[in-house]
């Protein structure tokens, strides 16, 4: 029987009780605004030095996640040929959502918004609306809605796109998409910034280095059709 997202919560209260590396990660959450399907061992001691001042060894790491597993918030994959140590957060839920239900009880507010109130967080989640769409109401010609984009079997990458997106625009940005196809390096998640109007910018989240051209080009058909469906 699959784990409710409210038991998985309440295992995660439970673990950052007694294990402050865990405690420690959690709070190195808070600070990231996106989700990401995954993040490697080098990455979270990477982070966890950048915003905790904590270090931590790759041992410690393994650990940790292992821990994380045992709540049922993803699993832990050990290094293989092809790829290394990481963790995936399960496919039910956003770790964005884990932090804010987690600190509920700490008064918890989400990087960006000054006024969440977190009381009366629901449990009962739709994975699609709930974990892969943030929408702008604020003017509905602008109202950007993120995208989910099942980039390999283990990278999720999202767009923002406005509800009403141009022609021109989306030529446009398939040409800035196109140009991150460097086909070299590694697997690294990087965001981008691409300014779509005067007063529009919208992230592209989770891009590896090494995105190759096919899957640019996978990335431009479905901004094309999008374009034709809402223009």
């Amino acid at each position: 029987m699959p784990i409710s997202f409210e038991d998985i919560v309440n295992n995660v209260k439970k673990l950052i009780e007694t294990n402050t590396d865990a405690h420690s990660f959690l709070e190195m959450l808070q600070k990231r605004t996106h989700h990401s399907s995954h993040m490697r061992v080098t990455r979270a001691r990477n982070q966890l030095k950048k915003h905790m001042g904590l270090i931590l060894s790759t041992q410690e790491i393994r650990a940790l996640f292992r821990s994380l597993e045992e709540t049922g918030a993803g699993r832990y994959r050990r290094k293989s040929e092809d790829t290394p140590a990481h963790f995936i957060w399960s496919t039910s839920i956003r770790f964005t959502d884990l932090v804010e239900g987690v600190f509920s009880d700490e008064n918890y507010v989400v990087e960006g918004e000054e006024d969440s109130d977190l009381k009366n967080i629901s449990v009962v989640r739709d994975p699609v609306i709930s974990n892969f769409f943030e929408v702008d109401d604020n003017n509905y010609s602008e109202r950007l809605i993120t995208h989910p984009f099942i980039l390999r079997d283990d990278i999720v990458s999202f767009i923002q796109l406005p509800v009403l997106l141009e022609y021109e625009e989306g030529e446009r940005l398939t040409l800035f998409i196109r140009s991150l196809a460097l086909e070299q390096g590694d697997d690294n998640l990087v965001d981008h910034k691409y300014i779509l109007r005067s007063d529009l910018i919208i992230d592209i989240y989770s891009i590896p280095e090494n995105l190759t051209s096919i899957e640019a080009g996978r990335l431009q058909h479905f901004i094309e059709s999008y374009t034709r469906e809402y223009t």
